[in-house]
């Protein structure tokens, strides 16, 4: 059920990024998304047998997603681009040195990258826990953590430095937690712009539907649907935008 309301929220938050810019109220329920997908990647990490293989199949879902998320953002100008320029240039955000010129207004790297590298930082952090009697190595690890999350933001990841330590957060602290709720208004800093951390701020009310939620079984649909679901509905505005 959770996931489902993430998808849902989720495609309303990009309607009203991608077609219904006027409507405000859209963006702001959209913000209710993102972190419930954030709360679903740490517990993914916490369940799952093989992080490794956890981690490989979010790469591959962000390699797929990569086209529609630049094909889909109002930004990008497809005027004198061809499939194949924009199949190449979506994998560079801002890189002119392989890509002359680099696409215009690209958006970056998406959300998958992100939780990518929150997966990653997880794995270094693990690793800090198996050192926990050799300094040295912890602070290695602990370095790597920072090494993710500065990577999301030079790669310009969606959310980028905020995605990754949202993940943390949830990884690392109970969702019952009264504390939750600072922590996550910690972390908003990490957005830079003081505009989009107010607008970020009604995430906070993702909380109590999380706590809800959580435990209710099973999923609506089959879990492949949830990683199809992303670049389809991506392509799939980015048409109907283009078109009209």
């Amino acid at each position: 059920m959770l996931k489902f309301i993430a998808l849902v929220v989720m495609l309303i938050d990009h309607i009203g990024a991608k077609l219904l810019p006027q409507f405000f109220f859209l963006r702001i329920i959209g913000r209710l998304s993102f972190p419930i997908f954030a709360y679903m990647v740490a517990t993914g990490a916490k369940r799952t047998r093989d992080l490794d293989i956890y981690i490989s199949r979010m790469l591959i879902f962000a390699f797929i997603s990569q086209i529609p998320f630049v094909y889909s953002s109002p930004s990008v100008s497809m005027a004198d681009m061809s499939l194949l320029e924009l199949s190449f240039k979506s994998f560079l955000p801002g890189v002119t040195f392989f890509a002359n010129p680099a696409i215009i207004g690209h958006p970056g790297l998406n959300i998958g990258f992100t939780f990518c590298f929150a997966l990653m930082a997880i794995k270094f952090i693990n690793q800090a826990k198996e050192y926990k009697n050799d300094r040295k190595n912890v602070a290695l690890s602990y370095l790597g953590v920072v090494a993710m999350i500065l990577v999301a933001f030079f790669l310009r990841t969606d959310y980028m430095m905020y995605g990754v330590a949202m993940v943390l957060v949830f990884y690392n602290f109970s969702i019952e937690e009264k504390s939750i709720y600072p922590k996550l208004i910690y972390i908003l800093p990490l957005l830079i712009n003081v505009s989009t951390m107010i607008v970020q701020s009604a995430s906070l009310l993702t909380v109590p539907i999380i706590k809800r939620f959580k435990d209710v079984a099973p999923n609506m649909l089959p879990r492949w649907v949830y990683y199809v679901f992303y670049p389809a509905h991506l392509l799939i505005l980015g048409i109907i935008m283009r078109q009209f």
